[in-house]
């Protein structure tokens, strides 16, 4: 599930770098094309609801967004989005930070 930091003040890092294999892109959504939902359980849990910000990388160059659906203090969910449909991919970079007391 990654790994994760805890610091004496009371705040906490987790990440993980996760790759994703043949992320299909093929679902409309309005003007956009979406992925189904990947949710991601932290390494450890937050006091509160932290912080998640998450990168893709594609050696291609085939560039998506991403969208968190909801965080919780165990896990986030979100999808991929992007402009035209594609099957791809993509190494998922994501970091959450919060308090752990």
């Amino acid at each position: 599930n990654g790994t994760y930091v805890k610091f004496s003040d009371g705040t906490m890092i987790c990440h993980n770098r996760v790759a994703l294999t043949s992320v299909d892109m093929s679902n409309p959504w309005g003007a956009l094309f979406i992925s189904a939902e990947f949710p991601i359980t932290f390494p450890a849990t937050f006091l509160v609801k932290p912080a998640v910000s998450v990168n893709s990388e594609n050696p291609d160059g085939h560039g998506a967004l991403w969208m968190n659906s909801f965080t919780t203090v165990n896990s986030f969910t979100g999808r991929f989005l992007r402009g035209g449909p594609i099957v791809f991919d993509v190494t998922m970079a994501w970091m959450a930070m919060g308090r752990w007391k």
